[in-house]
């Protein structure tokens, strides 16, 4: 069994994920359901041509405006950032005070790498809804991204105070615990996590590089990389993870 040093605890604490709803639950397992993704697409694309049919007789703005966020929703979940962008925008422009078009415009800034108008429009989404948690993620995420970890992880906290379920707000939680050094608290929150989304396969291989690198607790960190491999049998990284449970000692 190895002992490590610092260069391997640097490549370990690397390889930690975050998580973020662009890539939620390993983008739906990936090419799990390809199939059954153009399927859902073909639906999506259904709900969408209604509602811009409903939009032209749209009795007043505030109708219009649900109708632009609803689209705008859609889109999101699509995937297309710009179309998102777009109709979030019209959406605010019939109303300006509605908090989930504020949260769907900067979730799509953030997709489309613009931090700073994200983190203005999902400021200004909490604002006007202080208990929706997906805001309060998503603004985590603008954090992580703009390397201000404390301000990160308040909103993370914030995410799953407002919704036990925000699964993947514990995963990055554990994630800034561990690269801001404490071990304990990372284990902590991404055990909670796994209490809620065992079957979340990022959690295991965040949990075996804290009980590798921070905490170290090599059987752990075994247990925890196959656990992962099992989740995630195609993830791409998998011949570092096994050469990681090898030099451990574990079974793949």
């Amino acid at each position: 069994m190895r002992k490590l040093t610092a260069a391997v605890i640097a490549v370990l604490l690397f390889q930690l994920i975050i998580s973020c709803k662009k890539s939620d639950a390993e983008l739906r397992e990936k090419a799990l359901r390809a199939d059954q993704a153009v399927t859902e697409k073909s639906e999506i694309n259904k709900e969408i041509r209604l509602l811009q049919e409903q939009l032209k007789n749209a009795a007043d703005d505030y109708q219009r405006s649900q109708l632009y966020s609803k689209i705008a929703g859609l889109y999101s979940e699509k995937g297309d950032t710009m179309s998102t962008m777009k109709n979030a925008r019209e959406a605010i422009k019939y109303q300006p005070n509605e908090y989930y078009s504020r949260y769907l415009l900067g979730k799509a800034y953030l997709d489309a790498g613009r931090y700073g108008e994200a983190e203005i429009e999902l400021l200004t989404s909490v604002d006007l809804q202080n208990d929706f948690s997906l805001s309060h993620f998503e603004l985590g995420n603008v954090y992580y991204k703009k390397l201000k970890y404390p301000d990160a992880i308040s909103q993370y906290k914030l995410a799953v105070r407002f919704d036990e379920q925000c699964y993947q707000a514990y995963n990055n939680l554990g994630v800034l615990y561990s690269l801001t050094g404490k071990g304990r608290d990372a284990e902590t929150i991404l055990k909670k996590g796994i209490s809620i989304r065992p079957d979340f396969p990022v959690y295991y291989k965040n949990l075996g590089i804290v009980y590798d690198s921070i905490l170290k607790k090599p059987k752990d960190a075994a247990e925890n990389y196959a656990k992962y491999l099992e989740l995630r049998p195609d993830c791409p990284e998998r011949k570092s993870v096994e050469a990681w449970l090898d030099m451990l000692g574990g079974k793949r």
